[in-house]
């Protein structure tokens, strides 16, 4: 099976049915017998196709008009595509035209008497003009060749793209200049012999002057039979022909008298209906005024009406008079209407002009254009109310709600029911709190509201006004203490305006609300209802999220180009929003780092430089910055014509004291977590070794304890306590490293006042909560294994004045390397930095039992004081590089302590067993060379 055929190609490309055209493309057929189908524009050409090659065929279109594919078939390849299409078009065809149809059935050809006869398709060739004979070409280009050089031309006399170039190429190849020249002449001779004249016409029509002669040939005939048929007094043919004509005029004479009479009727009829049409303009207007107002063409009614009172308000006649009066009821009532529709607020406004317009134009009484201002403002202002309404309805019922949910618990006033579920939901809002705090309160979507509905119809006032006093309702002159009246209107909308968001976030609240509160409130008319007391702290959180708003509303109202005593209300309200929203923000966010170590998962990342941390480093740094940008964004950035916030020193040191507030709760937030990690390891033991229950504290959430929280995270986590307290320490390491100093470069980039005293101080709390971590875990770390040295000292009742022998390194030190081992391990897998630190300091106190220990030894044995050296000697030669100064002086008094050696062969002995424990500890030893450290 080949690939199906692709039609790429057509020459030419339109053309009338019968068009002989050649077709090119891809995959056309290996064979004449593969070609099984070809169609044009839909129509099948089949049986006049001839294939040629692989990628051309060529053919004739069929009886089809319009554009459409090329498509071949074969039975290789199946049913093809094509690129192009071939557009077929029929020609009309005169009787001087030829026709460049192709005509399946018999032709006609003329004959010698110019009757028209069919003639077999055998006898039908097209005449060549010039008259040439073209047998004698021997070299004849090739219709491939042809299409090269006259690529949209065809030698076809019947076509449009008709080119004589490629006729004489094709047919007249080989003949010569004199031979050309004697074909021109009788294609001249055979156009003037086909010219019209009385000779040439006779020529032309020969059969059609016989066919009227042999007409009146028969005609004479029948003339000389009536002739002889009157003489023996038949009646003639010639007296029927009179009467029959006779009749026919009497009845055509009938017949139109008839059509005349209804013509005359009709002419009378026009005339009539001619002078009613006249007045049918008012006789119709009462139903046309109707009509028009229904279909909302107030406009045609206001010129019909315009048309008839110019015409017919001063008539004398009592019919026009009656329906004039009829009209003009028509139109009060239509002012009546339009009147009330711009009561009908809201509304755009620009169909409130139009409809100010109307009024105008029908002579309204009154101003039509200063009533509508002040229905516009009426309407803004109870907008306003009803939106304060609306929104303390929602406020009690869902105080209400809430109330009724709490009702099984123990009670208490409102406030303090909604600072609990402040803070549980400050303290772990992704797991318990309240489902209902995660949405906005009830103020500050009254304010979101308030503003929205500001920005969409003060403009339509404003817009309102500036076309009053521009003259567009109308043409006379406007009093000037009407623009006084209009901003009057203006300042009251913003003044209600400002007094509802004030009322909503900005009043103090000197009442704490309880259940009693609200029901009493209920029972106050509703324009003398306040704000509940017990959503104020909710509010506060909210509060920045209500100056994007009220900014928004600022800005449209500066593009209306307001007046400065206007604008002022505004700006004043702005200031003092900004003031409370930057103090509500930083507060918020300093709960939140406060709050930071309820939120630890223990999630741990390796961090190439710092070792493990968790996110909450990068949590803190987030809520920081994205306080930062919050405050600086919405609340100190200057808006347009806004008054500048930090503009004294007062306002500055206290933005001042809030960011410092905000960088110190971390490192406490740092120690807070890190006690709760030790209180959960003091409770796990006395929950272990006395049986005695552990008082733990409760979680802010009112569930589990801190301690079983922290046993549990670290056992789902595979984190032990000790590794916790290593973690809270990289993260302190990895903010005071890294974080500390973007947060400060930060917050000098956005502007805020500087103070070096700051970033001191912060520093140094992190650098005392990196002490308290590192003395917390060695503490956890290192009492166990100091614990255990004197027990191994002493295990199974050794003495070192009885000793029988060396016993070789003994298990009390390989039980310290090992303890040395496994902080070692721990550490360099959780905070590789503090290796030597960490072991050192373990190396120290060990070193300072070992001296107390040996210090107690009253008497040593011959054996024993080679086994005192021995360990001693051991413990120096396995700590190598960690051996601090204050080590190896403790270790080297300790050794002072041991009796000296007396000869050679003890220094052998003692020798011997250190070279025996370096083989036998070779791979524990090796931790403690400064080569395999990673830190």
């Amino acid at each position: 099976m080949s690939d199906p055929p692709i039609v790429t190609g057509i020459s030419p490309k339109e053309g009338p049915p019968g068009t002989r055209v050649t077709i090119r493309g891809e995959n056309l057929g290996k064979t004449l017998q593969d070609l099984i189908g070809l169609t044009i524009c839909g129509v099948d050409c089949f049986l006049s196709a001839e294939w040629q090659a692989p990628n051309k065929i060529i053919a004739r279109t069929g009886p089809v008009k319009g554009r459409g594919d090329v498509i071949v078939t074969t039975r290789s390849g199946g049913k093809g595509t094509c690129t192009i299409q071939f557009r077929s078009f029929f020609e009309s065809i005169s009787p001087l035209k030829e026709s460049a149809f192709w005509m399946d059935e018999s032709h006609l050809i003329s004959n010698a008497w110019g009757r028209k006869h069919p003639a077999v398709p055998s006898q039908y060739q097209p005449e060549n003009p010039l008259g040439l004979n073209d047998e004698g070409n021997v070299k004849k280009f090739s219709e491939e060749e042809l299409h090269e050089h006259f690529p949209e031309g065809s030698g076809n006399l019947s076509l449009e793209n008709f080119v004589p170039t490629w006729f004489l190429v094709e047919n007249h190849y080989e003949a010569t200049f004199n031979d050309l020249k004697a074909g021109l002449n009788h294609l001249k001779r055979k156009v003037s012999s086909q010219k019209e004249g009385k000779l040439s016409f006779l020529k032309a029509n020969i059969g059609a002057v016989l066919d009227q002669l042999d007409t009146l040939c028969n005609l004479q005939e029948n003339i000389l039979k009536d002739k002889t048929a009157s003489a023996s007094g038949t009646l003639l043919s010639t007296d029927k022909i009179e009467r029959a004509i006779v009749r026919s005029k009497t009845e055509a004479e009938s017949l139109f008298k008839d059509v005349l009479g209804r013509r005359d009727r009709a002419d009378a009829t026009r005339n009539a209906l001619g002078v009613l049409q006249r007045f049918k303009f008012l006789f119709h207007l009462p139903c046309t005024i109707e009509r028009n107002i229904q279909k909302g063409d107030y406009d045609i009614v206001i010129n019909d009406y315009a048309r008839a009172k110019s015409l017919f308000a001063n008539t004398e006649v009592q019919l026009f008079r009656k329906v004039y009066q009829e009209v003009e009821q028509r139109i009060t009532n239509f002012r009546e209407m339009l009147y009330q529709r711009v009561q009908n607020l809201p509304m755009p406004v620009e169909k409130q002009k139009k409809l100010i317009c109307y009024l105008v134009n029908l002579e309204c009484a009154g101003d039509p254009g200063w009533d509508c201002i002040k229905f516009q403002q009426d309407y803004i202002v109870e907008v306003l109310l009803n939106c304060q309404e609306v929104h303390l309805e929602q406020e009690s019922s869902y105080i209400e709600s809430l109330l009724q949910s709490k009702s099984s618990s123990k009670t208490g006033g409102l406030l303090s029911a909604t600072k609990g579920l402040k803070e549980r939901r400050s303290s772990n809002a992704g797991r318990t709190a309240d489902s209902r705090l995660d949405r906005p309160p009830h103020r500050i979507l009254f304010v979101e509201s308030l503003c929205s509905l500001t920005i969409q119809e003060f403009p339509n006032l404003w817009k309102l006004g500036q076309s009053y006093f521009a003259g567009d309702f109308i043409a006379k002159d406007i009093d000037s203490s009407r623009m006084n009246d209009f901003n009057s209107l203006v300042s009251e909308v913003l003044h209600v305006f400002c007094k509802l968001i004030r009322d909503a976030l900005l009043l103090p609240v000197t009442n704490e609300g309880d259940l009693c509160s609200v029901r009493v409130a209920k029972a106050v008319p509703a324009l003398k209802r306040n704000w509940l007391d017990a959503t104020k702290d909710a509010t506060k959180l909210w509060l920045p999220h209500s100056v994007q708003p009220i900014r928004h509303l600022y800005s449209a109202l500066i593009e209306l180009d307001l007046s400065n005593d206007i604008l002022l209300l505004m700006q004043n309200l702005l200031f003092d929003l900004r003031i409370s929203c930057m103090k509500s923000t930083f507060s918020r966010a300093q709960e939140e780092v406060r709050n930071l170590h309820l939120r630890e998962t223990w999630v741990i990342n390796m961090d190439p430089e710092n070792g493990s941390i968790t996110q909450l480093p990068l949590v803190y740094e987030n809520s920081v910055l994205k306080t930062i940008q919050l405050v600086q964004e919405g609340i100190l950035q200057v808006g347009p014509r806004e008054t500048e916030l930090l503009g004294n020193s007062a306002a500055e040191k206290e933005v001042v004291a809030l960011w410092r507030e905000l960088l110190l709760g971390f490192p406490r937030s740092l120690k807070q977590l890190a006690v709760m990690v030790t209180e959960s390891q003091a409770s796990s033991l006395a929950a272990n070794t006395s049986g005695h229950s552990f008082v733990a504290t409760k979680s802010p959430e009112g569930g589990s304890s801190i301690s079983d929280r922290l046993v549990a995270e670290s056992t789902e986590s595979n984190c032990s306590r000790e590794k916790m307290l290593l973690v809270i320490l990289g993260n302190c390491t990895f903010t005071k490293k890294n974080i500390l100093p973007r947060l400060l470069e930060s917050f000098q980039k956005h502007g805020y006042p500087t103070d070096e005293s700051v970033g001191q101080e912060t520093l140094y709390n992190f650098e005392q909560l990196d002490h308290f971590l590192f003395h917390s875990y060695m503490e956890l770390k290192c009492d166990p294994v100091v614990g255990a040295i004197e027990q191994g000292v002493y295990a199974g009742r050794f003495d070192w004045s009885t000793c029988p022998r060396v016993l070789g390194v003994r298990s009390y030190i390989k039980e310290i390397l090992i303890g040395i081992i496994a902080v070692h391990s721990e550490v360099y897998s959780v905070l590789p930095s503090i290796i030597d630190r960490s072991v050192q300091h373990m190396i120290e106190a060990i070193s300072d039992e070992i001296l107390r220990l040996f210090s107690c030894i009253e008497r040593y044995g011959h054996y024993g004081n080679l086994q005192a050296r021995v360990d001693v000697e051991a413990l120096k030669l396995a700590f190598g590089s960690f051996l601090s100064e204050a080590a190896k002086n403790t270790l080297t008094e300790t050794l002072e302590l041991i009796p000296a050696l007396k000869n050679q062969k003890d220094n052998r002995v003692v020798e011997e067993e250190l070279n025996i424990f370096q083989r036998k500890m070779k791979f524990y030893l090796m931790c403690f060379k400064s080569e395999q450290i990673g830190g």
